[in-house]
């Protein structure tokens, strides 16, 4: 009679022995649950997840190069994948070298608009830097939402300060930030621009396509030395080898135009060839310009359907005194 109650007692406590080892196993199998990864795997393995994107996401496209002489754009994008209609704050920070920040000017194109509306700044002052910051509210369509930032820096670019960092952020009506980004702008030393941006249509053996080029100073270097050259860039049909006497050049210089030797680099693979015509070399001061007239012409070995670009650079090179300087721009052609 002891034998079997110590017998069934045993029995019991070994019963209930068994039921906590399940109910600690039960336990041990949730917080594995709960760890996101199964009974399974390690447990030591690390867990990683996706973000989920944004509802709203903004995006710093591309910019143009800018200085005191010209506006630079900033191409931007919001991303809208809540329902039309939606709001929010459009905050902007610019850091400028300390002193300059009630020089710099920033108007906005909205999405769907083509007018330029003035963007209100206020600035704080740092160390060596100050943050220009501007605020405005935007509505949002579904999807794409592509606008544009036109930057004035009012300043001089100087040899310490020739980017102008900008950040970029969306904030909702409780102040959180949604969406973040930023680009460096890039500031000019020298600019140089052309009067005509559109692709000219050369005929072959017709007449002369001119183009003014201004070189202008937006640095605070005087640039005793400038090295202008061109050079033609030439695509036949089929992106064939255009003939080296598909041109005539001439620029205007002592009140007459003066034939320029045309160069096309050839088209071999592996092979790049920098080889241009120096047009001339001349000082420019400080906020100072000069201006170069060129005009091209095709010749009857030209082939119809050639495209290509006249090329113009100026390079200060290396001087005593300020940054080296070095500035390009083209225009486009083609050839009927």
């Amino acid at each position: 009679m002891q034998l079997r109650e110590r017998v069934a007692d045993g029995g019991k406590k070994m019963r209930m022995r068994v039921r906590a080892g399940a109910m600690t196993l039960a336990v041990m199998a949730a917080g594995v649950a709960g760890c996101g990864f199964s009974a399974d795997e390690d447990p030591g393995a690390a867990v990683t997840s996706s973000p989920s994107p944004s509802a709203v996401q903004v995006d710093l496209r591309t910019s143009t190069s800018m200085s005191v002489a010209s506006p630079g754009y900033v191409s931007a994008e919001v991303t809208n994948r809540a329902a039309a209609g939606r709001q929010v704050t459009v905050k902007v920070q610019f850091t400028v070298p300390r002193g300059e920040e009630r020089k710099l000017t920033v108007a906005r194109q909205d999405p769907s608009t083509t007018h330029w509306t003035p963007v209100s700044l206020t600035g704080k002052q740092g160390v060596e830097t100050s943050v220009v910051t501007g605020t405005y509210r935007l509505t949002l369509r579904k999807g794409a939402n592509p606008f544009r930032l036109r930057v004035t820096p009012g300043f001089r670019t100087t040899q310490n300060s020739q980017t102008v960092p900008v950040a970029m952020s969306l904030v909702n009506a409780q102040g959180r930030t949604l969406s973040k980004d930023t680009l460096d702008l890039h500031l000019d030393l020298l600019k140089l621009t052309p009067s005509a941006t559109a692709e000219a249509a050369l005929r072959r053996g017709g007449g002369w396509n001119e183009t003014a080029f201004t070189l202008a100073n937006g640095s605070s270097t005087h640039y005793r030395t400038v090295t202008v050259r061109t050079y033609q860039s030439c695509y036949g049909p089929n992106y064939s080898t255009c003939p080296k006497s598909s041109f005539k050049l001439q620029w205007f210089s002592g009140g007459q135009w003066r034939a320029v030797a045309t160069y096309i680099p050839p088209r071999k693979p592996g092979v790049d060839v920098d080889k241009m015509t120096v047009l001339t070399r001349v000082s420019v001061p400080v906020g100072a310009s000069r201006q170069f007239r060129l005009r091209i012409a095709a010749t009857t070995t030209a082939r119809p359907g050639s495209t290509g670009r006249l090329e113009v650079d100026a390079d200060s090179g290396s001087q005593s005194v300020g940054p080296w300087a070095f500035e390009g721009t083209s225009v486009p052609f083609t050839i009927r």
